[in-house]
């Protein structure tokens, strides 16, 4: 039994279905096999992990918590939830009455114990086929309440989640000007442009084939010294990445790393220079809103960097939802941003900001989950290097590969 608790806690489990209750103890048969058709309907939908009701009674009772398989108080269900390590618990009930069945299910959601969705059907006759052929209506109806207008997966369907959509884009810089470059080498495959004359007003990096402009957040010169610094939300506010160049020796600094960079001669930089794409930077996004509830589950919101290319409408957002490292990208229906807050619209349910950005909540019908509203200056480095919503997408800044 040690075993089967172990396996059970390790899987990535998601929900869990209760024991049928039967309002008869002589069916306790026919409530067993319906718990079973009920759990065969929730499998079919995306992203739902189920232990059976077997395995939550042989749970309880390793546990000696069997007396929670007959409870119905939220304080109750919600210990059997932690004891089972889901986050949803489905729970079920059946009796005849009369000449008719009737049939409820219930959802609910973990941390706090909350109802997220209800469903009940009414059979007027007593054969059980006909309860079990109202099941999958009914499961649609309970889906579409907790997590909005989820659709089950059909035959040859794969349960993968959206692409995620690119950040990044290649967009020729503009070299009417010919302004003469200087170019820099790490000796390793990485090169380094800036102007001849002001050293300050472009910054390019990559290699020979493209060369990505920066985005050049401060700069300063002593002489014939300077150094400016570029973004890369990778590191932190200080002047801990950037190009230097004093006494002669130019470094390229990314955090604790310093590269010593050395200039290509003349008619080595022309011909290489001449045989690179010179590109406007790299990264088209920008953070606009993070929120994550107590369990880890974070709802990320980026938008283009560009104000002057916004069209004002859902496309300029991007919404992912999952766990750190792994969330997945969520197509929007519809983005409302105005001075009161802003809302982004999904088939699932609606992320919500109020009280200028500060309080979130993840809305599903009339309910609401409350969110964390996370600070997205402090958590930049997370944002692009650990949530996941960029996963293999290189920024574009000198420091990509000394990462």
């Amino acid at each position: 039994m040690l075993a089967l608790l172990a396996i059970l806690l390790a899987a990535p489990s998601t929900h869990a279905m209760l024991p049928v209750k039967c309002g008869d103890p002589a069916q306790q048969a026919t409530c067993t096999s319906l718990g079973t058709a009920i759990a065969a309907e929730l499998r079919r939908y995306p992203g739902i992990v189920l232990v059976t009701q077997e395995d939550v009674q042989a749970v309880l009772k390793h546990e000696q918590n069997r007396q929670l398989l007959g409870c119905s108080e939220p304080d109750c269900l919600g210990n059997v939830g932690e004891a089972l390590g889901v986050k949803k618990l489905v729970s079920a009930s059946y009796s005849v009455l009369g000449k008719s069945q009737l049939v409820s299910v219930t959802m609910l959601g973990l941390a706090p114990t909350r109802v997220i969705g209800a469903v009940s059907k009414r059979v007027q006759d007593t054969e059980i086929d006909h309860v079990l052929d109202a099941l999958p209506g009914l499961m649609a109806d309970l889906m579409e309440q907790a997590n909005g207008a989820a659709e089950p997966l059909k035959k040859g369907d794969k349960d993968a989640p959206t692409k995620l959509p690119t950040a990044g884009a290649e967009l020729p810089l503009d070299t009417s000007a010919k302004v003469p470059l200087v170019l820099l080498t790490d000796g390793a495959g990485a090169y380094f442009a800036h102007p001849v004359e002001e050293t300050r007003s472009l910054l390019l990096a990559g290699d020979k084939s493209a060369l990505y402009a920066q985005l050049l957040i401060g700069s300063g010169a002593n002489g014939a010294d300077f150094d400016v610094t570029f973004w890369d939300p990778n590191y932190g506010a200080g002047a801990d990445r950037g190009l230097m160049f004093k006494d002669g020796v130019y470094t390229l600094i990314c955090g604790k790393k310093n590269i010593t960079l050395t200039k290509v001669e003349p008619e080595a930089a022309k011909k290489i220079l001449a045989g690179a794409r010179l590109l406007r930077p790299r990264w088209q996004r920008r953070a606009f809103a993070l929120a994550r509830d107590d369990a880890g589950t974070y709802y990320y919101v980026d938008t283009v960097r560009d104000d002057e290319n916004k069209k004002g409408d859902e496309s300029d957002y991007h919404l992912f939802i999952g766990r750190k490292g792994n969330v997945e990208f969520v197509p929007l229906e519809d983005a409302i941003i105005d001075g009161s807050g802003a809302s982004f619209i999904t088939a699932k349910g609606r992320l919500v900001f109020t009280e200028g950005m500060k309080s979130a909540a993840w809305a599903v019908g009339q309910g609401q989950s409350p969110l964390k509203a996370v600070d997205l200056f402090s958590e930049a480095a997370m944002i692009y290097s650990k949530l996941g919503a960029y996963k293999g997408q290189a920024l574009g800044t000198p420091c990509d590969r000394y990462r």
